[in-house]
């Protein structure tokens, strides 16, 4: 398959165009609003093969190489942690997306390699993280912004198309809007698609010039 103009994602195709200036601030700094996500990255070929720990470490470095500022990692399960730790992530804005109770900080920064800068987790467990170093966000099921008394929500990764009004509450309240699709950066410059690309050529496709948001995507 020719990646160009359109590339295959998530089983939809979307569009590349150039949206000129396309940055987010986290933390303090501005970062590119297409990031990558660790989730699948590089496990799978169009059939479903498996294509190994090499072309997942070649898919992640080619991406940052190209700008990849920010880079979202599942844990604790699963092998991302330690694909994280191997491609030396060092410069990049990393957010750790807990898929269960992690006992300690010191828990993730073993597996990564480094403090996360971003702690991402189901609203019932924020109460528990809230003394930890580290900024947080919740992972929601509408995209709605909970509120967990004690914490200062700095990102929601919800769906895309997200109900109405859940894209734009997050941007009144200064909150980062994250989703698994290209198509979310049509729905303002508060939000960030995480993407998995599957191989160095198509990270290239994603993250390499021109930039692209969909200047006709639907508000979620």
């Amino acid at each position: 398959m020719e990646l160009g103009a359109e590339t295959v994602y998530n089983s939809g195709v979307e569009r590349r165009d150039d949206p000129g200036p396309d940055r987010v601030t986290l933390g303090g700094r501005r970062l590119g609003r297409r990031a990558l996500t660790l989730t699948g990255v590089g496990s799978t070929g169009m059939w479903g093969e498996r294509l190994g720990r090499r072309n997942a470490l070649e898919t992640i470095r080619a991406a940052v190489d190209r700008g990849a500022d920010l880079v979202e990692v599942p844990l604790p399960f699963g092998p991302f942690a330690d694909l994280a730790r191997d491609a030396d992530l060092g410069g990049v804005y990393l957010v750790a997306r807990l898929t269960g109770p992690v006992r300690s900080l010191e828990v993730l920064e073993a597996r990564l390699g480094r403090r996360p800068d971003l702690l991402l987790a189901d609203p019932g467990l924020l109460p528990a993280l809230s003394r930890w170093p580290v900024d947080l966000g919740a992972v929601t099921a509408d995209g709605g912004v909970p509120a967990v008394p004690g914490v200062d929500l700095k990102a929601v990764r919800g769906p895309f198309p997200a109900p109405p009004g859940r894209i734009e509450s997050c941007r009144h309240r200064g909150v980062a809007y994250l989703a698994p699709s290209l198509g979310v950066l049509g729905a303002g410059r508060a939000t960030v698609a995480l993407l998995a690309p599957h191989s160095p050529t198509e990270a290239a496709a994603l993250f390499g010039p021109p930039g692209a948001t969909p200047p006709d995507a639907a508000p979620g």
